[in-house]
């Protein structure tokens, strides 16, 4: 127990064996240490197998809790920022590592090089580590992890902050995974780089008669560092050499880095990948939310945008969170087609002053078109005065889906349209609107053709008194109608 004392200036420059063990402690066989600060470690031991600044080697239950490194940490193999290497069975936790740690062959992470062992035939016997965070750059040609090098262990609720400077098998929190294990719960926030077999959290997966295999959990994980690799990667997994050893599940992961073309799980065959592990970008300008939203990705605002162009989607499927801003429409004729499913949520739709055509600034697919688009607005506020649209604000294409749930829409048609707010052309189109307040004026129908289904709504409408061509025709022309717990005045 180190009393939360301070220890400065530990050097290590030599050692008597490639597999001596080097550290203030070479080897905590069952017992632990805690409750220690290391600072300005200098160990530079180039031939080391077994180096890290607070242990070399942990064994046989042995503890590493609440233990700080800063400084500089070298050698060959198994090397890490707080313990070397982890054998068998044994917890880290509460760690943090601040020092640099440097390889020049691999098997190193920010806090341990190597968490597993060969086992033979043994069995269901895993190390632990748990809520440690590194913030050291951590660099070697292969097998790198910010948190393990390599592990058959379960790796949980840490935080890698610090540069992966790496070649193959490199991960943002575990290089390379074998035979068993769960990582779950970590989150990457740095930049990862290599060659291949990279990954935001795990480099790659691996297996070889040497180990008993267990089934493998990935779950919860989160991605936000950028990936530079100059030949396979992706954002959770960069590569899964399962060959049918181990049953993989996957649930709950999410990327927020994105480029075009980047996947979740390299080589995702026989691995279980539930619909839980998405990529969410995160926007603060138009032509980031542009990206996502026509390539299917799930994005979320960080600050109020205006489109300079009109979006097209193609068979997509996205979930966009406006996260409390406001997306200001700049341009209309914006439109979801074939089979795509947008979902928008949480904030502000602003249409003033949108000019359109023929069209609408809203259109779901197109006329006479059996394909299904869907679009669910999920408490969206809705504002505009002086927009202008002869269609409405919604065309919904002859087979397609308007869901409308909550929200507050407050619109003021330009006088000198003839337009509504919903327009389709089959009443095979279906409008649902549920819990939400409409308040229009100056439109000429609320509703052309579209099956309308209204709930728990309070809806207003008008013409405009003082412009005859503004007066209302329809609230509702030929639109089959459901009503139910709402008011409706026109």
């Amino acid at each position: 127990d180190g009393g939360d004392y301070t220890i400065s200036g530990l050097t290590i420059t030599s050692t008597t064996a490639d597999d001596a063990a080097i550290g203030l402690f070479g080897v905590v066989d069952g017992g632990t240490v805690k409750n220690l600060n290391l600072e300005d470690v200098s160990i530079n031991v180039t031939n080391s197998d077994l180096a890290g600044a607070a242990i070399g080697m942990m064994l046989n239950g042995a503890t590493a809790d609440y233990i700080t490194v800063s400084g500089t940490i070298i050698g060959y193999d198994g090397v890490g920022g707080i313990v070397g290497r982890l054998i068998i069975d044994g917890t880290i936790s509460n760690c943090i590592n601040n020092a640099s740690v440097t390889s020049s062959y691999g098997g190193i992470g920010g806090i341990v090089g190597k968490a597993y062992y060969e086992d033979g035939a043994n069995t269901s016997t895993f190390a632990s580590v748990t809520k440690c965070t590194n913030k050291g750059t951590v660099t070697a040609p292969m097998y790198i992890g910010g948190i393990a090098g390599l592990a058959r262990a379960n790796v949980t609720d840490c935080i890698n902050e610090g540069a992966i400077v790496g070649g193959t098998q490199t991960g943002g929190i575990v290089g390379q995974l074998i035979a068993a294990g769960t990582v779950s719960g970590n989150e990457n926030k740095a930049k990862v780089s290599g060659k291949n077999h990279l990954g935001g959290i795990i480099g790659d997966y691996s297996q070889s008669n040497a180990y008993t295999y267990y089934n493998v959990s990935i779950a919860n994980n989160i991605n936000r560092g950028e990936l530079a690799a100059t030949e396979q990667c992706a954002a959770i997994m960069g590569c899964n050499n399962i060959d049918g050893f181990t049953a993989m599940t996957a649930t709950g992961n999410v990327s927020y880095y994105y480029v075009e073309g980047l996947e979740l799980f390299g080589n995702p065959e026989d691995m279980v990948i539930d619909a839980t592990n998405e990529f969410i970008i995160e926007a603060a300008d138009f032509a980031t939310f542009k990206t996502a939203v026509e390539a299917g990705i799930n994005v979320t605002l960080t600050a109020d945008i205006t489109t300079t162009a009109a979006i097209t989607t193609s068979g997509v499927s996205s979930v966009v969170d406006l996260n409390g801003k406001t997306l200001t429409i700049g341009a209309g004729d914006n439109q979801f087609n074939d089979e795509s499913n947008i979902t928008i949520k949480n904030g502000v739709i602003n249409i003033t002053g949108v000019t359109v055509g023929g069209n609408a600034i809203f259109r779901l697919d197109e006329y006479e078109k059996t394909l299904v688009t869907t679009m669910t607005l999920e408490n969206v506020n809705i504002i505009g005065d002086g927009y202008s649209s002869a269609y409405g604000i919604f065309y919904i294409g002859d087979s397609s889906v308007l869901n409308v749930i909550g929200g507050e829409w407050e619109l003021k048609n330009d006088t000198h349209t003839a337009g509504g707010v919903f327009k389709a052309d089959a009443s095979a189109a279906t409008l649902n609107i549920e819990g939400t307040k409409i308040t229009a004026h100056n439109v000429r129908r609320f509703v052309t053709y579209a099956a309308t289904e209204i709930d728990n709504a309070t809806i207003a409408l008008s013409g405009d008194d003082d412009e005859v061509d503004a007066e209302m025709e329809h609230g509702f022309n030929r639109s089959p109608l459901a009503i139910s717990n709402s008011t409706i005045t026109m």
